[in-house]
């Protein structure tokens, strides 16, 4: 017998990875001001770490539902903003 998922659709579609990786990578090839471009937000684990990492980030998300998620779980200031952009 399986176990039950809790996390939501739109969360399990998400490709979510450690965020060491994204730190690394993010520490690796830029450094402090530098613009991070995440053209598939998804998890938004590259916008954190950026964030994090004192690097500015924009993010791409083309599923609306998705982005009002990370826009709770990343509101880590009030200079945060994230926009959707419809067809």
């Amino acid at each position: 017998m399986g176990t039950r998922q809790t996390e939501s659709k739109i969360e399990r579609r998400t490709a979510a990875f450690p965020e060491e990786i994204a730190t690394r990578l993010v520490k690796m090839f830029s450094i402090k001001s530098d613009t991070m471009l995440d053209p598939f937000l998804g998890s938004g684990t590259t916008t954190k770490v950026a964030i994090e990492c004192e690097r500015n980030s924009v993010g791409y998300e083309i599923n609306e539902n998705l982005l009002t998620l990370k826009k709770r779980e990343l509101a880590l200031d009030k200079s945060l903003r994230l926009m959707f952009r419809g067809k």
